[in-house]
């Protein structure tokens, strides 16, 4: 039968691939080629990475989370049960992806990172009206000091 020939052909690739990798390595071929058994050549991109790219990516998600950690907190400064906050979450969590499609929907700080996303990649096409990263910041901000507010307030903080 056609399946089992196509399983067996691959358990063989499978078994000779340290020694068909090792064999070739110098010429730069790659392991999925060396399963499959194609025998094309790694191309690498001639650009050098875009590590600034990256970090500036990396910062502006990370910036875009505080609002949502910070009310996380704020949430579980009010609750003795863990699950609680956790519920909450998600719930808002839900309430933000469905709104994402309203324009004004970067007023909800759940929403941050997924709209920063969708503008970079382009599958949003809007003009934000001001920095997200910086409203998640007033929004961190803010959070932070209503939990410790809250927290330095009750009487219980045990």
């Amino acid at each position: 039968p056609r399946g089992v020939a196509n399983w067996r052909t691959t358990l063989a690739r499978l078994l000779r691939w340290p020694s068909f990798t090792a064999k070739n390595r110098t010429r730069g071929w790659s392991c999925p080629s060396a399963i499959s058994g194609r025998s094309r050549l790694k191309t690498y991109p001639k650009a050098p990475i875009p590590y600034q790219d990256f970090l500036h990516g990396n910062i502006n998600y990370f910036i875009d989370c505080l609002p949502v950690l910070a009310l996380q907190y704020l949430i579980s400064l009010q609750f003795k049960n863990f699950l609680v906050p956790i519920g909450v979450g998600f719930i808002i969590w839900v309430l933000g992806i469905g709104m994402v499609s309203w324009q004004n929907s970067y007023i909800f700080p759940y929403v941050h990172a997924t709209i920063d996303f969708l503008i970079g990649s382009g599958h949003l096409k809007r003009e934000m009206p001001l920095n997200l990263q910086l409203l998640a910041a007033i929004y961190f901000f803010v959070f932070t000091v209503a939990g410790w507010i809250l927290y330095v307030m009750k009487k219980e903080k045990g």
